[in-house]
């Protein structure tokens, strides 16, 4: 099934095209409030509003960095390494991990999974105690499901093998899109690719989100090839 709709970031927030990341938070923090299930708010409208927030936090923070960095962005990885060297510099700390790869020998029935996750640095170690603090420490915490992998050769798929992994991956992502601590999700399906999205509050359980969606590819005859990206910015970008 393919989830997709349009709609304005800023007018969802309440904010001009100019306000800053601060007014930005501020906005997501007073219409979640408003909007929380568990306040008798609308379950749907929460879910836009911290895309919207998602959205609006994550284009202010890139912009910053694109500006204060001698580098652009990097792409997900050619080849893995132990540990690659950080590529944002100075003031931003990325990281990327090798992570889970499963081993096939069909290409074509390996799924590239990204975790990402971009947050502030701590204030100090009782950050790590504290639950409310942790989680406001997270500005994007989500999982990128590509298919075909990077290391498969598109032109050797057939048609009736697509409609099949496609199929298969439609079913191994609901297990995802159907977590009740999922924020927002969505995919995007053609005559050749699958594209998939997550959301979650934080790191942990986007990895839980994760386990259950290989184990669901698994089943399906199915594996993974999953990094994790990691992107810390400085306390005072708040």
């Amino acid at each position: 099934m393919t989830h997709s709709f349009e709609f304005e970031p800023r007018e969802i927030l309440g904010v001009s095209a100019t306000a800053t990341l601060a007014e930005v938070r501020s906005a997501y923090l007073d219409r979640s409030k408003k909007h929380h299930p568990d306040h008798g708010g609308d379950g749907w409208a929460f879910k836009l509003v911290h895309r919207a927030y998602e959205i609006l936090s994550t284009d202010r923070v890139m912009n910053r960095a694109v500006a204060e960095m001698r580098a652009a962005a990097p792409v997900a990885p050619a080849a893995w390494s132990a540990e690659p060297e950080p590529r944002l510099r100075e003031s931003i700390d990325e990281r990327i991990r090798k992570g889970v790869e499963d081993s096939l020998d069909d290409p074509a029935k390996l799924v590239d999974v990204e975790l990402y996750c971009l947050r502030f640095e701590v204030d100090g170690s009782w950050t790590m105690l504290n639950h409310r603090a942790a989680a406001e420490r997270n500005l994007s915490c989500s999982l990128n499901v590509v298919w075909p992998s990077q290391d498969c050769d598109r032109s050797k798929l057939q048609p009736d093998a697509i409609a099949t992994i496609e199929a298969d991956l439609n079913e191994a992502f609901a297990k995802v899109e159907n977590d009740p601590r999922a924020l927002s999700a969505r995919t995007a399906v053609d005559d050749s690719s699958f594209d998939g999205w997550a959301s979650f509050p934080t790191a942990t359980e986007a990895y839980d989100a994760f386990q259950s969606l290989r184990r669901a590819l698994v089943e399906r005859g199915l594996g993974v090839k999953q990094w994790t990206r990691e992107i810390t910015l400085p306390r005072q970008w708040r």
